[in-house]
This record gives structure tokens, C-alpha cells and sequence, in this order.
């Protein structure tokens, strides 16, 4: 497919896009509508989801230490047991659902 062609499908799909989101009417949501105050300042909500979110990242990065290396997580050879064995069995999965168990 040419670029010419990708370009006129990406312009096809926004325009369907607007076309929906044009057309749509207005749905009522919560926090829409009347007034909502805080039962705080705006100030101290704002301050605290910024420090949640900062703790957030705290956190996850204390138990994420150090860098992602393949070879550093519990393996399990499956093969090594007879029903791991029998699941990769091409034979098996030639045969059917209908194949009688070895």
C-alpha cells in the first residue's frame, strides 16, 4: 500500500471520528452540571495528589531496584514432567481432540 493510501485511510478514520463525536449529544455525567466545592482549598487537594503521585513512584522504584536483566526470575522447566512433555507433543495436536492419552 502507498503512503498516499494510508494517508486517506487515517483521514477517513478522524473524519468518521468527528463525524460521531459531532453528533453525539450531551450525556449527564457526574461532576457535570451544578457547582461542586471541595470540603478543603483547592491548594491542599492539588498538593496532596501531587505527593501521592510522587509517593507513588517512591514506592514502585524501592521494589523495582535495579535493572530488568533476563535470567534473574524463577524458571520452571516444564518439560520435565510428563504431562509438559505430552502438551508439546506434535502428535497430539495433530491427531485431535480425539486422540486416546498415551
Amino acid at each position: 500500500m502507498s503512503c498516499r493510501g494510508i494517508g486517506l485511510e487515517i483521514l477517513a478514520l478522524v473524519g468518521g471520528l468527528l463525524a460521531v463525536l459531532a453528533a453525539a449529544s450531551p450525556a449527564p455525567a457526574h461532576g457535570f452540571g451544578d457547582r461542586y466545592d471541595l470540603p478543603v482549598p483547592l491548594s491542599l487537594w492539588v498538593a496532596g495528589a501531587a505527593i501521592a503521585v510522587v509517593l507513588s513512584f517512591v514506592v514502585i522504584g524501592d521494589c523495582v531496584r535495579g535493572a530488568a536483566t533476563a535470567g534473574h526470575y524463577p524458571r520452571v522447566d516444564v518439560l520435565r514432567w510428563r504431562a509438559g512433555r505430552f502438551l508439546v507433543d506434535r502428535r497430539v495436536w495433530r491427531a485431535g481432540p480425539r486422540a486416546p492419552l498415551p
